[in-house]
């Protein structure tokens, strides 16, 4: 039987209190993070991303549980999902 895999999940928190979604990468919530206008990127250097005062990156491990006959792909990419009414 296979270990369910334990993985790394990101969000904006503003004084340990998180007001963004989970995100599977970091860099994902560095930029949530400058559309929001709580960060910007270094002029010299474009790799680095400074926080406002009151911001945060929270991290947290998760089990993610899959059976070897579960019809699962892992999506790099977000899904766009569009209002059907």
């Amino acid at each position: 039987m296979r270990r369910p895999a334990k993985v790394r999940q990101y969000a904006l928190a503003y004084f340990n209190r998180r007001i963004g979604p989970w995100r599977w990468t970091r860099e994902e919530v560095e930029e949530y993070a400058i559309r929001r206008g709580d960060a910007s990127r270094d002029r010299r250097t474009p790799k680095i991303v400074y926080l406002t005062v009151p911001a945060d990156i929270l991290e947290r491990w998760v089990w993610v549980e899959a059976k070897a006959d579960d019809n699962i792909v892992p999506l790099r990419v977000r899904p766009q999902l569009r209002l059907v009414k």
